[in-house]
């Protein structure tokens, strides 16, 4: 049922749009772009929940821009923001308070870029680690984000029975901010 879900979200989806695969601790949304390939992936984010962690809260374990890696086609330009604003759509669906990010940055060059433009984020520490090309830096901020900086369409593999009609058939709405409609 969850490959139809994912066939389905596919053929109906937007322009550009993601989708969210969760699992029992983590969740990874997967962000598309049709003008771009309309049948790969743009990039994706993994998010992780630490449950040694006290504050219970998603954490970014990687993020990945696909379209930088085809030399023979142009990068696409926010990717990374598109997928942040995904994740923190979904972490609110799941009804959680928000998602860390800056505990360990591989390419603080690119990710930094991106973290500027989230205007309402909240440092809650210094102890993060940046593996910059020139070297790594300890007590670089770490960042809660609340809210995304627009809204991205998002609809998680994970549906409510109530998209199924009464023939079978599963509607998806993808006007509709709820990720499992």
């Amino acid at each position: 049922m969850l490959a139809h879900r994912k066939r389905l979200l596919k053929e109906t989806a937007p322009k550009v749009y993601n989708i969210v695969h969760p699992n029992k601790d983590m969740f990874t949304v997967v962000g598309y772009n049709r003008n771009w390939d309309p049948k790969n992936y743009t990039g994706s984010i993994v998010l992780k929940n630490n449950l040694r962690n006290i504050d219970n809260k998603f954490h970014v374990k990687s993020i990945y821009n696909i379209t930088q890696e085809y030399p023979d086609k142009v990068p696409l330009k926010g990717v990374s923001e598109q997928l942040y604003n995904a994740a923190i759509i979904a972490d609110k669906q799941m009804q959680n308070k928000g998602i860390i990010t800056g505990e360990l940055l591989k390419q603080p060059e690119k990710t930094t870029k991106v973290l500027s433009k989230f205007a309402d984020k909240k440092l809650i520490s210094n102890n993060g680690r940046y593996e910059w090309k020139a070297g790594i830096t300890e007590n670089n901020p770490i960042y809660l984000f609340v809210n995304p900086t627009y809204q991205t369409p998002v609809k998680s593999i994970l549906f409510d029975p109530k998209t199924i009609n009464r023939k079978g058939k599963m509607k998806i709405d993808w006007n509709n901010i709820n990720i499992y409609k």
